[in-house]
């Protein structure tokens, strides 16, 4: 191993000349970290006025804000420094580098826990009536907005230096300065439940540090203590070993990938202690476990996105569930070995962010061959299109064996090409009339974007703006009611005719093709009969035909049953006596009958005593006499009086 300390490949000196042979702009060495997310925050870049869900493990830099919903809370930490945010606030870092940190509080509160006095010097929060800058370290406080046109600086510890637009304030702990609109005030300090829960926050990390093996200016160090243990080893020197780590488990495979500028890929661990050992030192695997080697105690480290080596080339491809697709994979530098940046940058800086492990990195010596490149357990691959979508890694990853690589190409910790920049994913930021940063969601954008853009975007305007596309989508309302389906066909027609009478008439067959049975040549009798039988099932359609079909000069059949109900015939006597006489209303509805009743047969019934009554004289009208008897004497009477 202790050949490593000269292991610079001859492709990176090449790099490293051409790098010098123009100025360029080094990406900054001091980066913050999203530390803690309570309730609904929102991530928003300035630059490219994307804007997000935030994310835990974040990297924060010049040119990206925050904003909480209330009742949430929010954490940075840049080094030892730490910026805390209420609800409904909204911070945007303007400046984080190595000369300064200057933040700009648009609304809201936000807290600042300064240990280092160097780095105070460095820190200038802005408002809209007021410039607050700490004088040493200690805890400060800033309201913005909280009361019309205030803006209000609270000192715990420490002291403080106000410019308010001309008037400068000394504020001294245990007081609060109010300044706006050409007026200022200085009373004593108070508190409330936010400054709770700050210091508590505080408290903790008084007591869970680990200053003796980095530096308090390595941003996500002070999560180590409560997620890990320190034992030091005699070939690296101290080492942190991450507790409750699953069976398994290898470095940058639980997390994902994210485009940030101006680095470009960079890790996104989703432990919550996964920043400080994934943007600066090295990984190595002491007696078969993980553990975290950060190096050389320097008192500001550099930051790098992630520390590994790129496996992968045009055309290699690994076999999934759909298919072979194109794949791409990466593994942990291990101590000593250099780290190439793909980004441009200058020697100092390629210098500089080695420095914990390599202190001399202009040798011209032949490519080193990586510690962990061929070992299986080390090695992540995944399809390239996880990481160009920023997808969990763990849930992809592939099985590969070290035969199946492609060969080491060298040179540079660049991604393969495969891996291109990923297109814009999120909703556009925007500040509003009141300079409060809010998102919207890009035309043509996901469904899943766009509802993540909604969180941050005002109540009021999130549910006006569907309503118009709504009112244009539904169907007809008259038109609902036969999607949905009635229990019987008949009440649907009857409700569709009273509704639109215009649609039935365009709709609908000519009235003349309701009733086909009517234009039949069958007898009266007959017709008559199956009329009565099936009356009590055809009425009710006949009368939603009836309304939903007004005449329009074609006939009509049997308009008087229709009208009104039948003779009061009974079903059951129809059947029983099959001659039944044709009624009065049924036999202008089809005439011809062959054999037309009286009318008063029809509507007055036999009385049952005439039965018994005895027969009249051959002079008197129609004799009374029983059914089965009146044919024959009939024929008997009439043969006599011919006779006579």
């Amino acid at each position: 191993m202790r050949g490593f300390v000269r292991s610079v490949a001859t492709a990176f000196v090449l790099f490293l000349a051409g790098a010098a042979s123009g100025a360029l702009a080094d990406p900054p060495a001091r980066v913050g970290r999203l530390s803690l997310i309570e309730g609904d925050v929102t991530f928003h870049d300035t630059a490219t006025h994307e804007a997000s869900p935030a994310t835990l493990n974040w990297p924060v830099t010049g040119g990206v804000a925050l904003s909480t919903a209330p009742g949430a809370h929010a954490e940075v930490r840049i080094g030892s420094t730490a910026i805390r945010l209420d609800g409904a606030t909204a911070l945007e870092f303007t400046q984080v580098d190595d000369q300064a940190i200057r933040l700009r509080l648009e609304y809201g509160a936000a807290t600042l826990r300064v240990r280092s006095r160097e780095v105070a010097g460095e820190i200038v929060l802005e408002t809209q009536d007021a410039r607050v800058s700490p004088g040493d370290a200690g805890r400060y406080r800033v309201d913005a907005g909280r009361q019309p046109d205030t803006t209000a600086i609270t000192v715990f510890e420490g002291a403080a230096s106000v410019d308010a637009n001309g008037i400068a304030i000394a504020v001294q702990p245990g007081r609060r300065a109010e300044v706006g609109s050409g007026r200022a005030r200085v009373v004593d300090a108070f508190t409330d439940e936010f400054d709770g829960w700050t210091l508590a926050r505080d408290r903790g990390d008084d007591v869970a540090q680990s200053p003796r093996y980095v530096s308090p200016e390595t941003s996500g160090y002070e999560s180590l203590a409560a997620y890990g243990d320190w034992r030091t080893t005699p070939e690296y020197g101290p080492v942190w070993y991450p507790r409750a780590v699953p069976v398994g488990w290898a470095p940058y495979r639980a997390g994902r990938w994210a485009w940030v500028e101006p680095w470009g890929w960079t890790w996104i661990d989703a432990a919550p202690w996964g920043f400080a050992p994934f943007h600066y030192g090295r990984w190595a695997l002491v007696g078969g476990v993980w553990g975290w080697v950060p190096g050389a105690f320097v008192a500001r480290p550099v930051y790098a996105p992630a520390l590994v080596g790129w496996i992968g080339r045009p055309g290699w491809s690994v076999s999934v569930t759909i298919g072979s697709v194109p794949a791409v994979g990466w593994f942990p530098l291990a101590p000593r070995e250099v780290f190439v940046p793909a980004y441009r940058a200058s020697p100092v800086y390629v210098r500089n962010v080695n420095i914990t492990q390599v202190t001399n990195v202009n040798v011209n010596v032949v490519q080193p061959r990586y510690a962990y490149r061929e070992l299986e357990r080390a090695v992540t691959v995944v399809p390239a299109a996880t990481v160009a979508g920023g997808a969990p890694v763990e849930r992809s990853a592939v099985r590969v064996r070290h035969g199946d690589l492609p060969p080491d190409a060298g040179g540079t910790n660049a991604p393969p090409p495969t891996v291109a920049r990923p297109p814009r994913q999120f909703g556009s930021a925007r500040r509003d009339d009141d300079g409060r940063w809010t998102r919207r969601p890009e035309a043509g954008a996901a469904p899943a974007a766009a509802a993540a853009a909604d969180q941050s975007r005002p109540r009021g305007e999130a549910e006006r703006r569907p309503e118009p596309r709504v009112a244009r989508e539904r169907p007809v309302p008259t038109q609902a009611p036969p999607a949905v389906g009635a229990p019987a066909p008949q009440k649907a027609e009857r409700d569709r005719g009273r509704s639109e009478p215009p649609r039935v008439e365009r709709e609908r067959p000519p009235p003349t093709q309701v009733a086909p049975a009517a234009s039949a040549p069958v007898p009266a009798v007959n017709a008559e009969r199956d009329r009565r039988r099936n009356e009590p099932d055809q009425r009710p359609e006949w009368r939603a035909e009836r309304r939903s079909a007004p005449s329009a000069g074609a006939p009509m059949p049997a308009p008087a049953v229709v009208a009104r109900p039948p003779a009061p015939m009974p079903a059951p006597a129809a059947a029983a006596r099959p001659p039944a006489p044709m009624p009065a209303p049924a036999a202008a509805a089809r005439p011809p009958a062959p054999m037309p009743a009286p009318p008063a047969a029809v509507h007055t019934p036999a009385p049952a005593p005439s039965v018994a009554r005895p027969q009249a004289s051959p002079g008197e009208g129609r004799p009374q006499r029983p059914e089965g008897n009146r044919g024959p004497q009939r024929e008997a009477r009439q043969s006599e009086r011919r006779g006579g």
